[in-house]
């Protein structure tokens, strides 16, 4: 089943790029993705509020769990917006045939 599902991929990838190969005279496009800035945002929020000494820093739990829920969040998101693009993709291929 797996590699029935890996065909499928693999064919529906190359449809789509004899398709973009077939438009690509006549149509530019520019894709442009945002870089998700998730494990930079994790740090500065955890580093906003810490006690540090010589040798270690202390967060508090309920800061620590704020961090944690929101890093849950981030990446829960994004996961969600890759899925959503690559089912709309998915659907265009699909409705080109």
């Amino acid at each position: 089943m797996h590699d029935f599902v890996g065909n499928v991929h693999l064919i529906l990838l190359m449809l789509l790029v004899s398709q973009v190969s077939l438009f690509s005279q006549s149509i530019k496009e520019n894709f442009t993705t945002s870089r998700p800035y998730i494990a930079e945002s994790f740090v500065n929020q955890l580093m906003s509020i810490h006690i540090e000494d010589a040798t270690s820093m202390t967060f508090r739990i309920d800061h620590l769990t704020a961090c944690v829920n929101q890093l849950a969040r981030d990446i829960m998101s994004r996961e969600k917006l890759v899925f959503e693009k690559y089912a709309f993709i998915v659907c265009i291929i699909v409705t080109m045939f």
